[in-house]
């Protein structure tokens, strides 16, 4: 499979200062750890009970989610202000 094909996303920390990227680092942190309460708490007893998996393994599955979770609700995040930036900017030139 050849390497132009293949598609990199957006790096949404790339135009922020190191203070700005400091503190998205800190919201999905603090949104991870949210997240992770609500499914522990949510999902948790719903899953079902077998020999194989442990409630350790499923509390860092269930981690893992979370950890996603936030750095989707992240990437939402920056696409909203970008839309309405650039919404914004159309305004003015109209």
């Amino acid at each position: 499979m050849k390497e132009e094909n293949k598609i990199e996303p957006y790096n949404i920390y790339q135009n922020l200062t190191p203070a700005e990227k400091r503190a998205m680092k800190e919201k999905i942190q603090h949104d991870t750890v949210k997240f992770a309460a609500a499914l522990d708490e949510r999902v948790l007893p719903m899953m079902p009970n077998t020999k194989k998996s442990s409630v350790l393994a499923k509390r860092r599955f269930l981690g893992i989610i979370a950890e996603r979770q936030a750095r989707l609700q992240a990437q939402i995040d920056w696409l909203h202000s970008q839309q309405e930036y650039y919404r914004q900017l159309r305004g003015e030139e109209c």
